[in-house]
């Protein structure tokens, strides 16, 4: 597992056109998927969950100086367990 996110480090901090093309972030994401499922879909789930809070805090709120963390952050956790399984 640490591995694979090494590698998807390395491909998105590249420079190389190649090493990070969407079809080998896509193929890194699909083996993670397949190897752990229940985890991949929980990780995607709180992120896709934070994001949205962040854009919602920043784009709708308009709270650019004082983003409220703890809005964002105490959700989090239990996002992936109701929206990955």
């Amino acid at each position: 597992m640490v591995g694979t996110v090494w590698r998807l480090y390395s491909a998105l901090s590249s420079e190389s056109p190649n090493q990070c093309s969407d079809t080998y972030l896509f193929t890194i994401f699909s083996n993670v998927l397949l190897k752990r499922p229940l985890v991949t879909q929980c990780v995607t789930s709180a992120i896709l969950f934070a994001s949205g809070d962040i854009i919602a805090q920043q784009a709708i709120e308009q709270k650019q100086e004082k983003h409220d963390v703890r809005v964002t952050t105490t959700p989090c956790p239990f996002s992936p367990h109701l929206f990955s399984i």
